[in-house]
């Protein structure tokens, strides 16, 4: 990882932020933390925090640089072995795919953004993203029956602006064929997805393992059928080829438990409203933060022993704000979820 004089810093086992202040040819790096004082970290036991500005807009990064930085990182603990999964076949459709680009690398290996085309059908497409309130063309081409095209190449702690994308699609043949409509949609997929190996399968479209989600899928009739949300549930269990555990459903308290002494609470605003649409950032925190502070008085009541918010990336605001509130119990220790699980997105509380 490159880093330099000024870079805001985290530490990976450690709770808070800091301004490099100095590296030595050691790779040692000075941090000063927002105490004023300075403390010395190896340069690997780092990472760099983007600001608001860099969150707003996807950063596109080329392949020579993340490979770079990747080539400094140690193998991760949970490593992939490619070579002993077995190839799993996808479902006639259209997905959007998000290849690991260094499996062993996990926590920090650059995805490669696909659209895949495993239908008989030569598309036209339209890849669209969120910017600043309007939508923003990333690609724009065509792509032939079962095929697959690189759209980007993007650094893991940008994957969250790629997890709602809007798809638009056009189908063709050479040979006459009946005629279909003209396809819109957005996709949307929970970040914490990318950031569980489990989800990843060896396929034939792709050299690495890759989680696909899918656009839309071709039925026995040949009817193109949009993707709704048990559909997408039903198509994961397929192409995973294993059944998940039913979830018992709880009015609008969107957690699951692993174990009745943990609990995973994910604050993502379309977990927790129906439509979002026309709510201002500040509404958009406040209904989070409230959520988070019911679920958190409901764990210290039931005892639990650890709970898991899923808060994402964005800004920083809604994470700092759940430290600060954090902060003021005395029962209560916490630092940043597993890495490898969830990234930079997600704080795990030990109740005492």
């Amino acid at each position: 990882m490159n880093l330099k004089i000024g870079d805001k810093v985290r530490p990976l086992n450690e709770v808070g932020e800091g301004l490099v202040v100095s590296i030595d040819k050691n790779d040692v790096v000075q941090v000063r933390g927002e105490d004023g004082f300075e403390m010395p970290y190896p340069k690997r036991e780092l990472v760099k925090v983007y600001d608001e500005n860099d969150a707003q807009e996807p950063v596109k990064i080329v392949s020579e640089e993340i490979d770079a930085i990747e080539l400094e990182v140690e193998e991760d603990n949970e490593e992939w072995e490619n070579d002993t999964q077995p190839v799993q076949s996808l479902l006639e459709g259209v997905y959007l795919a998000y290849e690991l680009t260094h499996p062993k690398h996990f926590s920090n290996s650059a995805l490669g953004f696909y659209l895949v085309n495993n239908t008989a059908y030569d598309l036209q497409y339209n890849i669209l993203m969120n910017a600043g309130g309007a939508q923003r063309s990333i690609a724009f081409d065509k792509l032939s029956a079962n095929n697959v095209i690189l759209l980007e190449k993007i650094a893991k702690t940008a994957i969250e602006a790629y997890c709602t994308v809007t798809v638009q699609l056009l189908f063709n043949k050479n040979a006459s064929f009946q005629l279909r409509q003209p396809f819109s949609d957005t996709i949307k997929i929970k970040p914490a997805k990318l950031y569980n190996l489990s989800g990843f399968i060896k396929n034939n479209f792709t050299d690495n393992i890759a989680f696909f989600a899918p656009v839309l899928i071709t039925d026995a009739l040949k009817n193109m059928v949009k993707i709704t949300p048990d559909i997408a549930l039903n198509i994961e269990k397929a192409i995973l080829g294993k059944e998940k555990k039913q979830q018992t459903i709880l009015s609008k308290k969107h957690f699951r438990n692993s174990e009745l002494s943990e609990r995973e609470v994910d604050l993502h605003i379309e977990e927790l409203v129906d439509n979002s649409r026309g709510m201002s950032n500040g509404e958009i925190v406040q209904v989070q933060l409230n959520h988070f502070q019911r679920e958190l008085d409901s764990a210290i009541a039931q005892h639990l022993h650890k709970i898991v918010f899923i808060h994402g990336v964005g800004t920083g605001k809604l994470k700092n704000d759940i430290h600060q509130i954090l902060k003021s119990y005395t029962n209560i220790r916490f630092h940043d979820a597993s890495y490898g699980k969830y990234g930079f997105g997600a704080t795990e509380v030990i109740i005492k």
